[in-house]
């Protein structure tokens, strides 16, 4: 067929354009499939079944959000955005996670279209589409679009925040401002260190307008559109912690406590590590920690003012230590640039031998990082877009840093990288073609520094025990005891970070076997400088109580409420006894456990 001239030239025209769309919706459509084949290989697992740790808060919380009985009397402990948006997807559905995980899902394979447009906007399109093809294969960011947790949201809008700045700063439309503020406000109420963001945007549009020699009135406009994009999201959830609680906060009263475990110089991890004195359940962990603050004290604390009361046992901590600091902060930095995937919930590892889809050698963070860092050095003053990028990226590793790390966290950064991933490649041949011999030396050899980064040890980068511990607790919750015992023999025997924990459950079932000694075995396994202390003397306590030895029952209860002041189990226990030795003394002891359990809130006082 041929076609008249003037259509002819307008197909010609728009032929490159057709190409690179088809390319597009390709590479989406293979992350689509990548990840449906993914939740399919996880689906055939106990995984699938079985909701760990934040996992079940947010789907009870969106359970509850969608039935209209959620109820609370405190700030939130979490992020609240993914619950809210969780609990509309229930509401429209069904509770049920599925529709949790097809909606991350479809975040990821939209995230994979950000990054086109990121790519492009900040070089090329075949920037960007290499940028696509490489998020829609990166192990982390498939794991993470399939499970029920917040990531696959923060990743998105990260990638969103990301494009929308380098759009606003390269076409200067007065609605993108809006729109940034908008973006920015969604992302600080999934991940409240973003909010470190809000002063790098500011600061870019103020740059920009004084090196552009535009009048300031043009600063004003655009940082007061951003400004009220951003409040028009945040406002209702500083509105509501003020009705709810009596206290202004942004979105979450966390950032106190993880400052804290973030730089704890007890130890050298840069990854979460429990304290005696605090469950490491999200629900109870701001509660125990300013039930902590408020007995070193020798007062009840405000949220707020726990918060700070943390912040400032870090910081005295740090100018008491400063080589320990330093050392400390080397190790998270480390971290930061470590192939380790550590994980809270998944190890990637550890998953593919129950879920064979994950053994598949799908890109990883080795391959990304030494380019990627090498790229952002080398590039990153290019172009507003990619000073943009670059910034943000740095903001965020700024803002992750002064807390703990783990995959999850170190996910958006990782993804944002993948432009400056093919930014640097891309420079390699051009400098291969000129050639620019020095400069391609340089380059090769900062990738070559950056890479060796990699091979450096970082305490608690390979300790298999809390994912032993997971599977074990997941399997016991599908009931193959039998094959959870082996797993957590498995953890215990390594005597690892979180050996711990198999101990306690090891114990609990020799308990219910009546193996009496059996379990004290385990138990002794635990030192009393343990984060699992106040729970092991707790069981002991259990144990005496069974044996109708009140005494040494209440003893063990007291060391329990020793180390974790805040165990209402502990203290109802305790209570029970002494009802039936000391009325007097179960009386006052029943009044410190109500106000105690008002602290709690309403879910957490149902424990």
């Amino acid at each position: 067929m041929v076609l008249p001239p003037i259509t002819g030239r307008l197909w010609k025209r728009a032929e490159p354009d057709i190409l690179w769309m088809t390319l597009v919706v390709g590479t989406l459509l293979l992350a689509l499939i990548v990840r449906g084949l993914a939740l399919y290989s996880l689906s055939q697992t106990e995984y699938f079944r079985t909701l760990i740790i934040d996992e079940q808060i947010y789907h009870t919380w969106a359970a509850e959000l969608a039935a209209g009985t959620h109820t609370s009397t405190s700030a939130y402990k979490v992020s609240p955005l993914p619950a809210y948006i969780v609990g509309f997807l229930y509401k429209v559905f069904h509770p049920d996670p599925v529709y949790f995980r097809l909606l991350n899902i479809g975040l990821g394979t939209v995230t994979c279209g950000l990054l086109y447009l990121l790519g492009k906007e900040m070089a090329n399109r075949q920037v960007g589409l290499c940028s696509a093809f490489l998020a829609a294969l990166y192990h982390p960011c498939i794991l993470y679009s399939i499970v029920p947790l917040k990531t696959a949201l923060e990743v998105f809008l990260f990638s969103l925040t990301a494009f929308l700045l380098a759009r606003a700063l390269t076409g200067n439309r007065p609605w993108s401002f809006f729109l940034l503020g908008l973006a920015t406000g969604l992302l600080n109420a999934t991940r409240e260190h973003t909010i470190v963001f809000s002063v790098i945007i500011l600061a870019l549009f103020l740059w920009t307008n004084l090196r552009s020699g535009e009048p300031l009135k043009d600063f004003a406009s655009q940082g007061g559109s951003f400004i009220v994009g951003l409040l028009l999201v945040l406002t209702p959830f500083m509105v509501r912690n003020y009705v709810t609680a009596g206290e202004l906060v942004l979105t979450t009263h966390q950032g106190g406590f993880n400052f804290y475990l973030g730089n704890r110089l007890d130890t050298m991890s840069p990854y979460y590590r429990p304290v005696p004195f605090a469950s490491s359940n999200a629900d109870e962990l701001e509660i125990h920690f300013r039930i902590e603050a408020s007995r070193r004290l020798g007062h009840l604390v405000s949220p707020g003012e726990s918060e700070r009361y943390w912040i400032q046992q870090a910081v005295d901590s740090a100018l008491a230590n400063p080589a320990s600091f330093a050392t400390k902060q080397t190790y998270k930095l480390l971290a930061l640039l470590n192939p380790a995937e550590a994980g809270d919930h998944y190890d990637i590892e550890f998953l593919s031998q129950f879920a064979p889809f994950f053994a598949f050698p799908f890109p990883s963070f080795s391959l990304i990082m030494p380019l990627g860092v090498a790229g952002l050095i080398l590039k990153s003053t290019s172009s507003r877009a990619q000073l943009s990028v670059a910034l943000l990226l740095v903001g965020y590793a700024l803002a992750l840093l002064p807390f703990h790390l783990n995959g999850r966290y170190r996910l958006p950064f990782a993804v944002m990288l993948l432009p400056f991933v093919f930014i640097c490649i891309e420079h390699l041949i051009y400098c291969a073609r000129k050639p620019h011999l020095a400069k391609g030396a340089g380059c090769i050899l900062l990738i070559s520094l950056l890479g060796s980064t990699e091979l450096i040890p970082v305490p608690g980068a390979n300790d298999p025990t809390a994912y032993l511990n997971i599977h074990a607790w997941v399997l016991s919750q599908a009931g193959k005891e039998k094959e959870a015992l082996a797993y957590w023999e498995q953890s215990s025997s390594i005597d690892g970070t979180f050996s711990a924990f198999a101990n306690l459950s090891l114990a609990r079932h020799a308990l219910l076997q009546q193996t009496t000694n059996t379990a004290l075995l385990y138990l002794s396994k635990i030192s009393d400088d343990s984060f699992a202390a106040a729970t092991k003397h707790e069981i002991l306590g259990d144990i005496w109580r069974r044996q109708g030895m009140v005494t040494e029952a209440l003893l063990e209860y007291e060391r329990s409420l020793e180390i974790n002041y805040g165990k209402l189990r502990v203290r109802q226990k305790r209570v029970e006894l002494l009802e039936g030795v000391d009325k007097e003394r179960a009386i006052s002891e029943s009044r410190v456990l109500e106000a105690m359990r008002s602290l709690y809130g309403v879910r957490q006082s149902r424990l």
